[in-house]
């Protein structure tokens, strides 16, 4: 889990807006389905309730400057930023990206997150936690023997229990 500063780290809304500046969503969309990235929550194509002819992004301008890709504009505010009265230093922050080592489009996206967010862009200390599944040797009394193919996954039970930085996960 993470140090107690770095959870302050994740608390700060301006640091969260300025790691949602640094990803590149279409570089990441055209590397897994050669798309337009998502930009909010409501995808294009969805008509406004109040009229069949003008869609609804059109209409609740839910565009987000920080759902834009602007690196520069990430570093300004990490710049700006302060915690317990000091100056935000990004090097001095360290956490992980979580992902599930049998998807190799969750393994893209957690690549390129840890880039944008790593030395690369942001300057945080990332990695990237894979996590896979081990075999379930529990003895079950109705089994003669061990079963083979039993499985735990353990990016699932990290995701159940809390046990991660960041995730990836549809």
């Amino acid at each position: 889990m993470l140090p107690t500063e770095t959870v302050k780290l994740f608390e700060n809304t301006q640091i969260r807006q300025a790691l949602s500046m640094a990803i590149d969503r279409q570089a990441i969309a055209e590397a897994l389905v050669y798309a337009d990235a998502a930009t909010g929550l409501v995808p294009y194509g969805i008509f406004d309730t109040n009229s069949a002819k003008s869609l609804f992004r059109d209409n609740a301008g839910t565009a987000s400057e920080y759902l834009s890709y602007n690196l520069e504009e990430a570093k300004n505010i990490l710049e700006k930023v302060k915690i317990n009265g000091k100056n935000l230093v990004p090097s001095q922050y360290y956490f992980e990206i979580t992902v599930s080592s049998y998807d190799d489009e969750h393994l893209l996206v957690a690549n390129a997150l840890a880039s944008a967010w790593g030395a690369d862009g942001l300057g945080f200390n990332v990695t990237v936690n894979v996590r896979g599944t081990v075999a379930n040797n529990d003895y079950h009394k109705d089994v003669s023997g061990i079963p083979s193919d039993f499985c735990d996954d353990l990016w699932a039970e990290d995701i159940r229990y809390g046990n991660y930085d960041v995730a990836v996960l549809d």
